[in-house]
């Protein structure tokens, strides 16, 4: 499998703030993808994705994993306080919809904890991300990124 450049998400996105609907503010957000298209086998497909966060009080967060677009977990995903160094290991599960809509998913344990899904635009110059996060109390956080390709 080669890492396709072609793959429209692939790139640096950088969070456009004001456009997002979030629960808590940020400064900024810079994600990278990395995809790696298996043609004969989409489910085979690999996507890297690194994020990096810089919350209104300016700490720096991070994510970041590598995982199949199998629909099962199985990926590594951790969640890292990029200050502290310290991981909360995760699973990614990720599927393709269509061309132009990618869903991931954190799993811990057997629950999924948070659903994005990300749609490109017919341009390929913008994804807007829908988040829904499961808190430990039952209830969820409904949330909306605005990515601008760099």
């Amino acid at each position: 499998m080669v890492f396709a450049q072609a793959d429209p998400f692939e790139g640096t996105w950088k969070l456009n703030v004001a456009k997002s609907k979030l629960s808590r503010p940020l400064q900024s957000a810079v994600m990278t993808l990395r995809v790696g298209i298996d043609d004969e086998s989409p489910r085979q497909s690999i996507e890297r994705m690194s994020l990096e966060i810089v919350t209104a009080g300016g700490t720096r967060e991070g994510i970041r994993y590598t995982s199949r677009y199998s629909g099962r977990p199985g990926g590594d995903f951790w969640v890292t306080d990029l200050v502290s160094g310290k991981e909360v290991p995760e699973e990614a599960v990720l599927k393709i919809i269509d061309d132009n809509t990618r869903e991931f998913s954190r799993v811990k344990g057997n629950t999924v904890v948070a659903t994005t899904r990300r749609t490109l635009s017919s341009d390929r110059k913008v994804i807007t991300a829908h988040e829904t996060v499961k808190r430990a109390d039952g209830t969820s956080i409904e949330e909306v990124w605005v990515w601008e390709r760099q």
